[in-house]
């Protein structure tokens, strides 16, 4: 988790949240893909338990994914 003048020198597609809290950034390869996470963060990749995609479509220059995990992916399934 970067420090505020850290965040300050990453450059993102996105202006970052406005919060007080920490803001944890997501890193994809070396230059594939960099953006502030606003997701939730599981313990272990055990409590992903499924990953079930919903859809995908093209979105600008790249791929927008719908999904659910977890228990919300095992009780769509049913």
């Amino acid at each position: 988790i970067p420090t505020k003048s850290e965040l300050k020198k990453i450059t993102l597609r996105r202006a970052l949240p406005n919060t007080k809290e920490d803001i944890r950034i997501v890193k994809i390869g070396d230059d594939f893909d960099i953006n502030a996470c606003c997701g939730l963060h599981p313990k272990s990749t055990l409590d992903l338990r499924l990953i079930k995609i919903k859809k995908f479509e093209k979105h600008k220059e790249g791929t927008r994914i719908e999904f659910l995990s977890g228990n919300r992916a095992v009780e769509d399934s049913y």
